[in-house]
């Protein structure tokens, strides 16, 4: 069906809960959901999950359930592909946490000038893929956690220049590029607003600048869809 109300709205009205919708919709972030988009709806309450990021066996250990009580259904965004469906299971209190609540902060003040998206490329003059977002500041200023999670990487890479990776909770990361310098080391534990390395030009960069992204299971996702980034 079509968006043209509040997803509660449509919640109160079809007695679905937003774990079946989320899930059925691979929607990370409620702010995700907006007017005139498709929204699809189930019949029954449950979890839906691509059956190609889990197994049957991984999935019926995980929701405390038997392995027959799973069922495969088509998946309604992927023509041909399947989803796995487990009755009346919800999400726990974290996923609801990341679904609806205060999730990312901004990872420094600054101007940006390279949203998520198609762009011109400085490089080759030429349209590619921008997975992230472009924070201009001055160089040598602090550059901060978005999120408490485990730094999974650093070093110095050839597109991202020096580069910090965090690892979340929920198979989320967020990335920190064009580092001048980096402050954390890998298996650290740090908490949201820790200082993480500082603004800088390294690698494939026009100038003094933060690249930043969030990803989940590796896709990368675009900032705009999360209504409650906010800054430092």
């Amino acid at each position: 069906m079509k968006l043209y109300e509040d997803i509660w709205t449509i919640i109160a009205r079809t007695s679905l809960n937003i774990d079946t919708i989320s899930t059925l919709n691979r929607i990370d972030f409620i702010g995700m959901i907006k007017e005139e988009e498709t929204v699809y709806l189930s019949d029954t309450l449950g979890i839906f999950i691509e059956a190609g990021k889990e197994t049957r066996e991984s999935a019926a250990e995980r929701f405390k359930v038997k392995e027959d009580e799973i069922l495969l259904v088509d998946d309604p965004l992927k023509n041909g592909d399947t989803l796995y469906f487990i009755p009346e299971k919800t999400l726990t209190f974290l996923e609801r946490v990341y679904l609806s609540g205060v999730v990312f902060h901004a990872p420094l003040m600054g101007t940006e000038t390279s949203r998520y998206g198609i762009r011109v490329d400085p490089f080759v003059n030429d349209q590619t893929f921008h997975g992230g977002v472009d924070i201009v500041a001055k160089e040598g200023k602090l550059v901060r956690a978005s999120r408490l999670g485990k730094v999974v990487f650093t070093g110095e890479t050839d597109g991202y220049g020096n580069l910090v990776i965090i690892e979340h909770d929920l198979g989320y990361h967020t990335l920190y590029g064009h580092l001048a310098e980096i402050l954390v080391e890998k298996e650290e534990i740090i908490d949201t607003g820790y200082a993480i390395g500082k603004v800088g030009s390294t690698g494939r960069s026009t100038g003094p600048h933060l690249h930043f992204e969030i990803r989940r299971f590796e896709e990368k996702l675009d900032p705009d869809n999360i209504p409650f980034f906010l800054e430092q």
